[in-house]
């Protein structure tokens, strides 16, 4: 009886849809006892059997056919980059997030094509160097003497350095080679991120009882109830970071890696300080804004357990540790921890599969947890702890209100109220930083004609144009279309004019107001360039910035004893738009970026501008008030269905002929309600939203419509493979060919 084959089955690493499914090869005899599943290897493709890269998903016995099976060509690497557990999320990430099979892959490795850095290592050679009085045989030599002196001192360094260090040239280290004094290695150079090659101190502070007690109870639930996960409700300024850092210190004692998530990028240089000041180099660092290189360098760190604290925002969920223990998401609220690109994630979910599969806790972490999570806590699925005090024992920020329809009564038109002018002229006077919020980059958010109305919008999307000052140009920040602002109004000829205010009006504004004090801007326009973050931040930390302005990305996680006052420049900007979270938002980011203000020992205050002051979202953060504004917006998720009382699924069709998205758009809602009505549902307009356009109808030159599907009295399972059978298994008979789909469940944007 022969020998049974053994057989591989890989998914190639390539992104079209008709490689999305699993190819067979055989294994040679040379590589049976070297294969592992998870391993990336090389296999021929195709009629030309062109050599594609692949990853091994599935190993077994095959049965003696006549039929030709090709064989894998080569193992890439020695050890699997996917491990059991996470080919098991990957598995997983394929069903639920209706993603190709490597699209998943892909969020786990990084590109492994990047070549290693190696650089030249110079080292004393010490048979030759004990024979030598250095000063007196190289005195005609200085330059050579120097570049032995130093490396006496310093053990060994790179070319590069060495050259710099000691200001001598490479023809001086030739001539040392000659002479046999030093030698020439070939290193691997591990790229590290700028925030990790600095040196920090963060000594551990005195904890108070509220800190103490919830350690404690957080202790106490891994042993009581390991698989039930943690909501730890804290105040703004209530000390969840030190929180975060002895639960993780209790992780490493139990020899096990942490994760800790965080929303923004700009939010990463700040932790990672205070963590390596306190753990050293057991950090690694993990984001969007890394080199290949320093990605592959930080992920094969942490995949040799050289590190075993993992700091990054969303795609940091990914790390490859070996032995997880805890993920903490700081700020779990934030909408940015879901992916808006396929596949459509949400890191809580990954996380949520990590720590079921590899026995790992969970830890959320909020001062105004997403309405789902804390209905999720008072119902019992997951295990509360709340902070009610600030750690330094401070209180909250004052928070005054301001009615701008009344400003613009008295004759004041400008974006500052002259409540917070005098405050602003109290606080810079008394040696203090301000914060001003604004969630609008540009200098002006439309530019229309003061005559005729005419707008100038986009030309390829249905969205008027931004006016940036400093390059003078007007820009869509949708499909990033440029061009010069008209002199005169193309339809009638008459003077345009800048409405509405920016991040960068209100710099403007304000540095007109404060010439003496230095006033700078942190929007996505000026943190473009790499370390961008990290640099404005550290100015303002070092006191080097007086008052900062930005959007979002200043509102949370950000720690500055010396900031006692925040201005809050308009209130309204996201309440208004046709989103059910739309409220929640506005509240998060209000009683966020208040937080910001009274950490040090001076009481802060903040200066909450609107033209809504009595909408309930904004009266209860002026009052520091979450209770009030959950009960208020539980109310309003019960009366319309929508979550945590259902699930959604929205698709976005989208396309350059109008006409044909539109149909496309209600040949598939034609199709669920079809089989929701076969699988005995006969109400389906509680489950099915009638397709329309979307908010933005048109982006880039394609039209866009919407369908949104809702869980209400059906279950979500159902309603996925419905859409599954529809959209991605009958494509090629429902969808022509020039449409777009996008699936995407449990959208956070309503588009």
């Amino acid at each position: 009886m022969s020998k049974q084959k053994m057989i591989t089955r890989v998914i190639i690493d390539h992104y079209h849809s008709k490689l999305d499914h699993m190819f067979d090869y055989l294994v040679p005899l040379s590589l049976e006892q070297k294969i592992v599943t998870g391993m990336r290897v090389l296999v021929p493709f195709g009629r030309n059997n062109r050599m594609l890269e692949a990853f091994v998903m599935e190993i077994k016995k095959g049965e003696n056919s006549s039929f030709h099976m090709k064989e894998v060509e080569e193992i890439l690497e020695g050890k699997p980059v996917l491990s059991a557990s996470t080919l098991a999320i990957i598995h997983w990430m394929k069903n639920a997030y209706f993603c190709r099979t490597i699209e998943a892959i892909r969020c786990f490795v990084p590109n492994q094509r990047v070549k290693q850095k190696v650089v030249d290592v110079i080292h004393l050679n010490e048979d030759i160097i004990r024979k030598m009085n250095v000063d007196n045989d190289f005195q005609n030599a200085p330059a050579q003497r120097k570049i032995l002196n130093y490396l006496i001192k310093n053990g060994e360094s790179t070319v590069n350095m060495l050259t710099k260090s000691t200001q001598t040239s490479r023809s001086s280290i030739n001539s040392l080679l000659e002479k046999k004094c030093i030698m020439i290695e070939k290193r691997q150079f591990r790229r590290e991120p700028n925030v990790l090659q600095e040196n920090f101190s963060y000594p551990e502070p005195n904890l108070n009882e509220s800190q103490k007690e919830a350690i404690n109870m957080i202790k106490q639930n891994w042993v009581e109830n390991p698989n039930k996960h943690i909501l730890l409700h804290g105040i703004t300024g209530s000390g969840k970071t030190e929180i975060y850092m002895n639960i993780i210190k209790e992780t490493l004692t139990n020899g096990k890696d942490s994760i800790l998530l965080v929303p923004e990028i700009a939010l990463t240089p700040q932790m990672v300080q205070r963590f390596k000041g306190r753990f050293g180099n057991k950090i690694a660092v993990l984001h969007s804004h890394l080199s290949d290189g320093e990605k592959l360098d930080e992920w094969n760190r942490i995949k040799k357990s050289e590190a075993s604290i993992v700091i990054g925002p969303r795609s940091a969920v990914f790390a490859p540790c070996n032995k997880l223990g805890t993920i903490i998401i700081d700020e779990e609220h934030e909408s940015t921890y879901k992916s808006e690109q396929t596949p459509r994630y949400h890191a809580m979910d990954i996380a949520k599969m990590r720590c079921e599969i590899e026995s790992a806790h969970l830890i959320l972490g909020s001062a105004t947890p997403s309405i789902e999570s804390y209905y999720d806590a008072a119902n019992g699925k997951l295990k509360m702890i709340e902070l009610h005090e600030r750690a330094t024992g401070g209180e909250l920020p004052t928070i005054t209100t301001i009615d701008l329809r009344e400003e613009v009564k008295s004759g004041n038109k400008t974006i500052l109220s002259q409540k917070l002018i005098n405050e602003l002229a109290d606080c810079l006077t008394n040696g203090h930083q301000a914060i001003l919020f604004l969630n609008r980059r540009a200098y002006a958010t439309y530019v229309n004609c003061l005559h005729c109305g005419h707008v100038i919008q986009c030309e390829q999307c249905d969205i008027t144009m931004k006016w940036h000052k400093n390059e003078k140009k007007l820009k869509c920040h949708y499909c990033s279309a440029e061009k010069q602002a008209p002199q005169q109004c193309p339809e009638c000829g008459e003077e345009i004019a800048y409405q509405g205010a920016g991040t960068q009006r209100a710099e403007d504004a304000i540095q007109s107001l404060f010439p003496d004090y230095k006033v700078v801007r942190m929007d996505q326009d000026t943190t473009r360039k790499r370390g961008a973050h990290q640099k404005i931040l550290s100015q303002f930390e070092s006191g080097r910035i007086d008052i900062l302005i930005g959007t979002q990305m200043i509102a949370k996680g950000l720690d500055f004893p010396n900031v006692t006052l925040v201005g809050i420049l308009l209130a309204d900007t996201s309440i208004n738009l046709p989103d059910f979270r739309a409220s929640e938002r506005t509240f998060q980011l209000i009683t966020q970026v208040a937080g910001r203000s009274g950490r040090g020992d001076t009481e802060g205050k903040v200066i909450l501008q609107t033209y809504q002051p009595s909408h309930y979202a904004i009266r209860a953060a002026s009052k520091h008030d979450y209770m009030r504004f959950y009960e208020e917006e539980i109310l309003v998720r019960n009366t319309f269905q929508y979550p945590p009382y259902s699930r959604l699924i929205q698709l976005v069709f989208s396309g350059e002929n109008e006409l044909e998205v539109k149909h496309t758009a209600d040949r598939i809602t034609a199709g669920m309600k079809f089989l929701l009505d076969k699988s005995g549902y006969i109400d389906k307009s509680k489950i099915i939203m009638e397709p329309g356009p979307a908010i933005i109808a048109r982006v880039d030159n394609k039209y866009r419509y919407t369908v949104l599907v809702k869980s209400v009295d059906v279950q979500f399972s159902l309603l996925k493979r419905i859409i599954k059978y529809l959209v991605l298994d009958k494509r090629e008979q429902q969808v022509p060919e020039n449409v777009s789909i996008i699936i995407d469940p449990d959208p956070r944007f309503i588009q």
